[in-house]
């Protein structure tokens, strides 16, 4: 009689690749929108609630519908990832793109933040320590008398 060895438990350090944070947004805004046009939920107030987030926040979400179609396929085309490290893209810097009424400036702006993925590391990174002034920059250190 032959015996098996159980098969060995998944380790901590192993992890699962999931589709990138903002192809999951902009997913949730279509679906929401779905919701919105059929009359499931009467407007951004209903889904803030059922979410159980603030309007604002379905604002944001919502306004990647913005974005022109070519960036949407793109960003649901993204592949999937197996840690927060590896995402290129985030919502934030999104917003900026999303607010251009021209699509050929979407696409440039696009273009720009793909061809430039440490500027989007180094944002990301100042962001989060609360140092990026309104262009994006990261201020050098000015006290300490270098």
């Amino acid at each position: 009689m032959r015996s098996f060895a159980a098969a060995p438990e998944e380790s901590a350090a192993t992890t699962v690749a999931r589709l990138p944070r903002i192809t999951r947004l902009l997913a949730l805004a279509v679906r929401f929108e779905g919701l919105l046009q059929e009359g499931t939920v009467r407007d951004y107030a209903d889904l803030a609630r059922l979410g159980g987030v603030s309007r604002a926040r379905i604002t944001q979400i919502m306004s990647l519908r913005h974005l022109a179609p070519v960036i949407q396929e793109r960003i649901l085309a993204l592949p999937a990832v197996s840690s927060p490290t590896e995402e290129g893209m985030n919502e934030r810097l999104l917003r900026g793109v999303a607010q251009r009424y021209d699509w050929r400036e979407q696409m440039r702006m696009w273009e720009e933040l793909i061809r430039q993925p440490e500027e989007i590391d180094k944002r990301r990174i100042g962001r989060r320590a609360g140092r990026v002034n309104q262009m994006g920059d990261v201020p050098k250190c000015t006290w300490g008398g270098k």
